[in-house]
């Protein structure tokens, strides 16, 4: 009696230890019955049965383990940490206002603008703008034409420095820029005939020392000025001064 009375309370104690695992309770909604080894920084370690090879899971697969004596180790997902100026490498900015002076000729323009930092620490950027303006002046040289409008439309890529950390709200930059554009004249004569115009296309470059200051709000909104200085080439302008001081607004991402 004593020999079976030993017998069932081995096949139990057997029973009882087949049973008891640990469960995983996973976020896809499924589950897996195991015994858990260890739990590490990332990592789960279990086997499907007590002698079998160890295997491993991620922490962030797994909701909660609820062990062999019904305690629970729940997971909670940490929050991420909120990016920072420093993560964010473009910005985009729409110039609403440019005061430009080409030569002898000066007036207002609008501007789209694309910057990209190179490298973690934001030391180095390339931008890419656009600048399309409208102007008007008198011309002393043309008696019977005193009169013109011009259309300008130009791109300036360049590379800038900056002097600033990237966390910091706000910016400084210095940098080159080549500019190539086309301008369309129209000269109106003297005696107020609109319709006896002479129109003319000219192309014109120039190289710009470029200064920016920037700041930046909570959500990455950039404010800001742009100014840029430089000598002009070529049949329109030659020899003479580009001048622009414009007004940014955008956002960095």
């Amino acid at each position: 009696m004593k020999k079976y009375l030993f017998l069932l309370l081995c096949l139990l104690t057997i029973t009882m230890a087949v049973q008891a695992q640990d469960v995983l309770y996973l976020k896809s909604g499924g589950t897996l019955e195991v015994y858990v080894k260890k739990v590490t920084g990332s990592l789960i370690y279990y086997s499907a049965t007590p002698g079998s090879p160890q295997r491993f899971i991620s922490k962030s697969k797994v909701e909660r383990i609820v062990n062999q004596r019904g305690r629970e180790q729940v997971f909670k997902e940490k929050r991420k940490s909120r990016e920072t100026l420093a993560d964010a490498h473009n910005v985009l900015t729409l110039s609403p206002l440019n005061l430009l002076i080409f030569g002898r000729h000066s007036g207002l323009g609008i501007g789209l603008d694309y910057e990209r930092f190179i490298g973690a620490r934001h030391l180095i950027s390339v931008r890419v703008p656009v600048y399309a303006g409208i102007t008007s002046t008198e011309d002393v040289t043309y008696d019977y034409m005193p009169y013109e409008e011009g259309v300008f439309a130009w791109t300036a890529p360049g590379i800038r420095l900056h002097w600033l950390k990237p966390t910091s709200k706000a910016d400084l930059a210095t940098g080159i820029s080549v500019t190539v554009g086309n301008v369309n004249h129209t000269y109106y004569p003297n005696d107020g005939n609109l319709t006896s115009n002479t129109d003319e296309q000219f192309l014109f470059t120039a190289v710009t020392l470029d200064n920016d200051f920037t700041v930046y709000s909570k959500r990455k909104v950039a404010f800001g000025v742009h100014t840029a200085l430089g000598p002009m080439f070529g049949d329109f302008g030659g020899g003479k001064w580009m001048v622009q001081i414009g007004l940014k607004l955008g956002r960095k991402f």
